[in-house]
């Protein structure tokens, strides 16, 4: 099922392979800030270039470290250990599209992580009337990095989004939904979805 992610993010560092295809792998770590959490936010991206001239949609704009950049690609988690041995997520993102932005690395803001995905509910709403908000728990399935991943993902909306009541209260168990909204990522790395 198609998932897409869009945030901004730091480079620290870049590595670039060309295969004897006519293609150069760019993998590059970089961090970002996000408007949850106090600690920064590892990424690894992965971007594809064509050597091919004739390609008539060069598509990735290329970048340095010490760039700021806009990035949106499919995307997982993988899980890092930090020196104590404690585990950590690592956002992975296959580049789709890239943009440089004119940004100091000092002042580089807080921003969401905006998904769309498609879904499957696993765990219809549950919501009682006193509750001020309705949640439901999905799950996306995509095929990256040659394996299949799952990632379930806890999904809200305050009942004041009368747009996405009718949808939210109806869906049932195995429904698909297209959903977009902010990715949050708790003490517990458990990943939230606040529907828009």
């Amino acid at each position: 099922m198609p998932s897409t992610i869009t945030t901004v993010c730091y480079i620290t560092d870049r590595q670039e392979f060309t295969t004897s295809k006519a293609l150069t792998i760019v993998k590059a770590a970089g961090v970002m800030r996000l408007r949850t959490s106090v600690s920064p936010l590892n990424i690894l991206l992965v971007g594809f270039y064509s050597q091919n001239d004739d390609t008539p949609d060069q598509t990735l704009a290329t970048f340095s470290p010490k760039d700021v950049l806009l990035v949106t690609g499919k995307f997982r988690f993988v899980e890092n250990l930090d020196d104590g041995e404690k585990k950590f997520p690592v956002l992975k993102i296959v580049l789709h599209h890239v943009i440089q932005l004119t940004i100091d690395p000092t002042d580089l803001p807080a921003f969401p992580l905006l998904i769309n995905i498609t879904a499957i509910v696993v765990e219809p709403s549950q919501s009682e009337s006193n509750d001020d908000d309705i949640s439901l728990v999905v799950e996306t399935r995509d095929f990256m990095d040659q394996d299949h991943t799952v990632l379930k993902l806890e999904c809200y909306h305050l009942k004041s989004a009368q747009h996405l009541i009718p949808t939210t209260t109806s869906a049932k168990k195995g429904s698909t939904l297209f959903i977009n909204g902010e990715l949050l990522i708790d003490d517990d790395y458990t990943f939230i979805v606040h529907l828009r």
